[in-house]
């Protein structure tokens, strides 16, 4: 992929801790009284985890080699973390939904920021800080038992018939 940092066993490491430092440096700016648009910042964001969470997800989900594949999905699961947490910080939502309000930006950006906005409210912004705890939790638990069914989908499992419920084994 002519990406040096992958050459090295903790190569998708290295990206993934970039990306959060990257990440949170934009966070800052979207704090700044002297930021620009805040459209552009949260596009910034979404390319930087996307771009290393994209070839993460590939790796983990393609490659033979067990060692990248264990990397990757480390890295992938950090960035998807990192996402969760962007998409329930509320100050990062107020002040997106401050730009929205005001009218910053042009057409196209406002539609861009709405969509941002709907991001953040399908990501339970909206709950109670325990609620987006607990929504946080819940994500994590999806993404780790994904990974399990998808290191466990090539096996053969036998399955007595009467083990099935009822509506199953009737068909």
């Amino acid at each position: 992929f002519q990406i040096n940092q992958l050459s090295k066993p903790d190569g998708f490491q290295i990206l993934a801790e970039n990306v959060v430092n990257k990440c949170e440096e934009l966070l800052k700016e979207c704090f700044s009284s002297s930021r620009r648009k805040i459209v552009e910042i949260l596009d910034e964001i979404s390319d930087e985890i996307c771009r290393v969470a994209d070839l993460a997800e590939f790796i983990r989900n393609v490659d033979v080699d067990n060692d990248l594949k264990q990397t990757a999905e480390q890295a992938y699961g950090i960035l998807h973390n990192l996402v969760e947490k962007m998409n329930t910080n509320t100050k990062l939502y107020e002040h997106a939904k401050k730009a929205y309000e005001s009218g910053e930006g042009d057409e196209t950006d406002r539609r861009v920021l709405k969509l941002y906005l709907i991001d953040f409210e399908r990501s339970g912004i909206r709950l109670n800080e325990q609620n987006r705890f607990e929504y946080l939790q819940l994500n994590d638990d999806i993404l780790h038992i994904e990974n399990q069914f998808r290191h466990n989908a090539h096996r053969e499992y036998k399955i007595q018939l009467k083990e099935l419920p009822d509506k199953v084994r009737m068909r």
